[in-house]
């Protein structure tokens, strides 16, 4: 029997650019005489983005049974337009078992649908996420 994760799973909004300068040029509504940006991990449909991907690792990942509380596993990933997992890599983890665990969900999670076009953006930049057990 496995322990059901909470979800307390972050996304980090600090997260690399890796695309094209067409990432880097991203627009908001127009406002007259004012030129706007807006980062991509403040954008409404990027964040709910990454929840709907969130979710699909959340329904795959279960915490190993007899885990102690309040271990972490730190994730940083790529996702292509299709809204698969282009790359990834753990970078961190404080229990090698929780963080074969969180491994195995990333490989067996289904993609939430191709990334919409106002959250394109995400294509191609580095995400970081961290799963955390907290009981």
């Amino acid at each position: 029997m496995h322990a059901t994760p909470r979800r307390l799973l972050r996304i980090l909004l600090a997260a690399v650019a890796f695309g094209t300068a067409a990432h880097a040029a991203e627009t908001a509504e127009p406002v007259p005489g004012k030129i706007t940006t807006i980062p991509c991990f403040e954008r409404a449909a990027a964040v709910a983005y990454l929840h709907r991907f969130q979710d699909q690792i959340m329904l795959r990942w279960v915490i190993p049974e007899d885990t102690i509380s309040d271990q972490m596993v730190a994730v940083r990933f790529r996702l292509s337009e299709d809204g698969n997992v282009a790359a990834w890599k753990l970078l961190s983890w404080t229990n090698r078992r929780i963080a074969n665990s969180v491994e195995l969900a990333f490989r067996h999670a289904t993609s939430p649908g191709p990334i919409p076009e106002p959250a394109i953006c995400l294509v191609d930049r580095m995400v970081e996420m961290h799963f955390e057990n907290p009981y």
